[in-house]
């Protein structure tokens, strides 16, 4: 049985232009040149004026991109250094979500192993850093707790209880005072603080609430704690793990104290005894 031309005609023209995409995409993302030869042009200097049009757009498009998820990085680095990586970054991670949104996914570790940039390790922090603001921004939504939803939990059910967390948590321990330095940028008043490294690394929460990312420091118990709620410890046994730091008569209320905050906070989603206890 014979195709009809028209199909065969049709197969033809789709892998063409298949072909054309193909090779457009290579100039663009890694500066192959075979697409010339499919530009219409009286000759080969408005050829290459043409592609570098396009070419020049794609990267700008990009370069807006990281500039917008990270603003503090390009302010500490200033445009002519911040355009340099963003051209080097490209290069090495083009972008290849159907989404520019997570074209910066791997530029806090680009930054931590490549030359300038790992000499200076707190530029790839405020990355590290900036990256978790937006991802905080654009995780999922879910309906979070109130402080009345757990006024009517028996008492003893309590220490079996485990927590589920809303979607847009995450949790950083940083070596340097970043945060810090990211507001005062975003206020255009970098003068009043610089950048120095933590005697330790401090704990940092960072969550979505109204809408707009939020971050505060922890201290080491609430860390823990946490931390250890995240992995699936039920009250009872993170009560019991507080008392590294604090009186075993004090545990249980300082459990509940850092409980109610991220309540207050819109961090829980769940509380309850998964089935077997």
């Amino acid at each position: 049985m014979h195709s009809h031309p028209l199909e065969s005609e049709r197969r033809v023209t789709d892998s063409a232009l298949r072909g054309l995409q193909r090779d457009f995409h290579d100039f663009v993302t890694h500066g192959q040149t075979r697409i010339g030869n499919a530009i219409a042009a009286p000759d080969e200097t408005t050829r290459d004026i043409r592609l570098a049009v396009y070419g020049e757009a794609y990267y700008l498009r990009l370069a807006e991109a990281l500039q917008t998820d990270f603003t503090a990085v390009a302010a500490l680095l200033g445009q002519d250094s911040f355009a340099d990586l963003t051209r080097r970054y490209a290069a090495a991670h083009p972008s290849q979500h159907p989404s520019i949104r997570w074209f910066g996914r791997h530029l806090a570790d680009f930054m931590a192993t490549t030359t300038p940039y790992a000499a200076r390790p707190e530029w790839g922090e405020m990355a590290r850093f900036e990256w978790a603001i937006s991802l905080c921004f654009d995780a999922p939504d879910a309906d979070a707790l109130g402080v009345e939803d757990f006024a009517g939990i028996p008492a003893e059910r309590w220490p079996q209880l485990r927590f589920g967390f809303h979607p847009s948590l995450n949790r950083l321990d940083l070596d340097w005072n970043v945060p810090v330095v990211r507001k005062a940028l975003l206020q255009q008043d970098a003068e009043a603080v610089t950048l120095s490294r933590n005697a330790y690394p401090r704990a940092w929460l960072l969550w979505r609430g109204e809408l707009n990312p939020r971050y505060r420091s922890l201290d080491v118990h609430e860390a823990w704690m946490l931390d250890s709620a995240r992995q699936g410890l039920n009250f009872a046994a993170l009560c019991d793990g507080l008392t590294e730091w604090v009186d075993a008569q004090h545990a249980a209320p300082e459990a509940a104290s850092k409980l109610k905050q991220w309540v207050v906070d819109g961090l829980i989603t769940s509380a309850a005894i998964p089935e077997g206890g």
